[in-house]
């Protein structure tokens, strides 16, 4: 039996939420598991996860895999401040979420801690770092593959 939906995405969002960026580190000031709006986020920068579809295959005589997809949403709004690049904001802030999922050493994959098969950024990153207006908007498609 694997594990549950709500245990895989739980570690997933608790992956994501933990991680740090630059120096002085710095994360995440408000994380949730329910996309707000940005106008009604309390504080920036937020990290959000969403979890949309699943892709259950069945190949006869083999082992199913499920390909579940969720997406990280991160809000960041450095851009109110004009002697800042926004740009550079997501840069290091896409980084961190870049190094939490590559596999613990001695493993060829990101597991979540042996739950999944395995657990990576696949697709187009959306990306506004907010030079027009402040608000920095990204939008990170996750794949995980589930036996």
């Amino acid at each position: 039996m694997s594990a549950s939906r709500e245990t895989i995405l739980s570690a997933l969002f608790d992956l994501g939420k933990g991680v740090q960026w630059d120096s002085p580190l710095r994360g995440f000031a408000y994380s949730s598991r329910r996309l707000q709006n940005w106008v009604e986020c309390p504080v920036q920068p937020a990290f959000y996860q969403v979890e949309h579809d699943e892709m259950p295959t069945q190949k006869t005589g083999m082992l199913s895999l499920r390909r579940w997809e969720a997406k990280w949403v991160i809000y960041q709004n450095v851009g109110k401040n004009q002697s800042s690049i926004p740009a550079t904001e997501n840069n290091m802030i896409l980084d961190a979420l870049d190094a939490a999922l590559l596999p613990p050493p001695g493993f060829e994959t990101q597991t979540l801690g042996g739950l999944v098969h395995h657990c990576y950024i696949e697709g187009t990153i959306f990306r506004d770092a907010g030079d027009l207006d402040g608000q920095g908007v990204m939008v990170i498609p996750i794949k995980i593959l589930v036996p």
